[in-house]
């Protein structure tokens, strides 16, 4: 619905509730999915790394071995968050515009950018590192304002819908970077272009 908003440049939650419903349905069990996976790895993981530090602190002293088994442990826990970071990542930023683009299922959408990620590796792996720039550079800006503002702005940031729309430019911003990151890579991956070409949609009732 937002990805539709920004690209028709309308506020509409009807019309692309109904005309992306079976799209919205199959993202929503894929994201489901992935947070059981992450939950289901990550758990296990954090209970290890507790009882290894219990277990050191039980004996009075650390363990060359307790040590290790926990700083392995940690780098496992780091590396499958980054995975799904990346995963969680890439569905929103490039599976939710070739689903927009092209319906069908999260699978369906994972082939395609499979294809792109298999032909453009370096592409993919400068866009992550200028994600994080720009990420710290979003923070950086929210943390200044909120402390020129003896914190006013941070408060009114944390309210549910009123902290959303004053962030609304940078949502936007980040929601048109990865579309119109995505459409270098062909023209049936032009989002902007593929609305454009099919006109108004019509509302529904």
């Amino acid at each position: 619905m937002f990805l539709h908003c920004v690209v028709r440049n309308v506020s509409e939650v009807v019309a692309p509730w109904h005309r992306f419903a079976r799209e919205g349905a199959a993202l929503f069990w894929f994201r489901l999915v992935l947070g059981l996976v992450q939950l289901i790895i990550v758990v296990p993981l954090l209970v290890a790394i507790a009882i290894t530090i219990w277990r050191m602190v039980q004996r009075g002293a650390p363990s060359p071995g307790g040590v290790i088994s926990a700083i392995l442990l940690g780098l496992l826990l780091v590396l499958v968050c980054i995975a799904v970071w990346v995963v969680a990542r890439l569905t929103n930023d490039f599976i939710v515009p070739i689903l927009f683009l092209r319906g069908g299922s999260c699978l369906d959408a994972w082939g395609v950018l499979r294809q792109l990620l298999a032909a453009n590796p370096g592409e993919f792996v400068l866009y992550f590192l200028f994600q994080i720039l720009l990420s710290l550079a979003i923070a950086a800006c929210v943390l200044a304002l909120v402390l020129v503002t003896c914190c006013i702005a941070g408060c009114l940031l944390a309210l549910p819908y009123l902290g959303t729309v004053l962030f609304l430019p940078v949502l936007m911003f980040q929601r048109a970077y990865s579309i119109l990151y995505l459409r270098q890579f062909g023209s049936e991956l032009d989002v902007f272009g593929a609305s454009s070409a099919a006109g108004p949609q019509p509302s529904c009732p």
